[in-house]
């Protein structure tokens, strides 16, 4: 599995939706809170898992997310040049400038030991290397004793899009309404079980309904796009 890396803010905080337009979706009459069934505590925790998917299905994130420790070969062409350097691609697109001073790393394996780049070299076209931050990839302008070695690049950074696209957001609300109501089937039929929802024959037909929404979402594939740079990734 594609390791996104890890939030770097607090795990208990959902980015892509709300508890209260998971509510929405699933047409209650209100939110979920401290003592409905679910709790609000744990449809966010739903909501984190449902982040995380989709991340690995997309490779990208919209929060801001930490990668530690990366693991990349070089990428050889077949004639070097300026215009054609060897390079790495991360695993994730959307990577924030690269800053020792928050933890980034660019490391090389040389000589039997790791050196970090970005304090001993210099980052620019026609420096020592560049980034393309918005695919994640980096250009090694002067790295020819890097063709030697597998695994040769070590890479802690950041990533993640500044706003979640509305997409995402459509997705991940409707994903999280398909478990919850899958999930407290007896809590919505039962007025004294929890929350009031629509009856079981109309909740099956609106499972299948969003189910197909989510379908159509993902074969699509938005996040293959960039709307807002208006080029394909």
């Amino acid at each position: 599995m594609l390791d996104m890396g890890t939030p770097t803010a607090s795990p208990l905080v959902a980015t892509y939706t709300t508890p209260a337009k998971v509510a929405a979706k699933l047409q209650l009459s209100t939110t979920f809170g401290e003592a409905t069934i679910p709790t609000e505590a744990q449809v966010t925790t739903l909501i984190l898992g449902i982040e995380s998917e989709i991340e690995r299905l997309t490779r990208m994130s919209w929060r801001s997310m930490k990668v530690t420790d990366e693991l990349q070969t070089v990428q050889n062409r077949e004639y070097y040049s300026l215009m054609n350097p060897p390079y790495v691609r991360l695993n994730c697109k959307f990577v924030k400038a690269f800053s020792s001073a928050a933890g980034d790393k660019l490391e090389v394996y040389m000589s039997g030991t790791w050196t970090d780049w970005l304090t001993t070299k210099t980052e620019g076209r026609g420096d020592d290397f560049w980034v393309d931050y918005r695919a994640g990839i980096i250009y090694f302008n002067r790295s020819f004793p890097l063709f030697r070695y597998i695994e040769g690049v070590r890479v802690t950074y950041r990533h993640g899009k500044a706003a979640v696209d509305g997409w995402v957001e459509r997705l991940a609300t409707l994903m999280a309404a398909i478990e919850v109501a899958e999930n407290n089937t007896d809590q919505f039929l039962h007025p004294g079980g929890g929350t009031a929802g629509p009856d079981k024959d109309s909740q099956g037909g609106m499972v299948g309904r969003m189910q197909q929404k989510v379908d159509k979402i993902l074969d699509e594939k938005p996040w293959l796009y960039d709307s807002q740079a208006g080029i394909i990734l």
